[in-house]
């Protein structure tokens, strides 16, 4: 079976079963991550290489969401929120479905439990691959924060 089916069923699965607990969710987004890691290093090499984890988590959560809901992320994972921030992601993320919204905040909030979040954000800034209102945002968060 090709990797990029499993991947789909995994996202079918995660976005049909809305009776799934927290762990279950988070051992599915880790494992969906780690399929889409071996998709790219087998398909998707960058001329230094492969991608980074970074790339890699950037892509899951996408560029604009991380950047419009950076503080979110941030304060959730400073303990400045307590619950699940579903909803944020949906208004901020982009999400439209709860699966898509739990996989937006596991990333995202993953980004700053490796301490990436920096990197990210000069990762966007630079990017020609996001429109230039984000790549500007970024940059405003990003002198904010150093």
């Amino acid at each position: 079976m090709d990797v990029s089916k499993i991947i789909s069923q995994v996202n079918h699965f995660i976005a049909n079963k809305h009776t799934l607990d927290d762990e279950t969710i988070q051992f599915l987004s880790t494992l969906k991550l780690s399929l889409m890691e071996l998709v790219d290093s087998s398909t998707s090499k960058k001329s230094s290489g492969e991608l980074t984890e970074l790339q890699t988590l950037l892509r899951s959560v996408g560029m604009s969401s991380f950047v419009k809901a950076y503080y979110i992320f941030k304060s959730k994972s400073e303990g400045k929120i307590v619950g699940p921030i579903l909803d944020e992601m949906k208004k901020y993320g982009g999400a439209q479905k709860d699966a898509s919204a739990r996989t937006k905040s596991s990333v995202g909030l993953k980004i700053f439990k490796l301490d990436l979040n920096i990197e990210a954000l000069q990762l966007i800034a630079n990017s020609n691959k996001v429109k230039t209102s984000i790549a500007d945002r970024a940059s405003e968060i990003l002198a904010k924060e150093q």
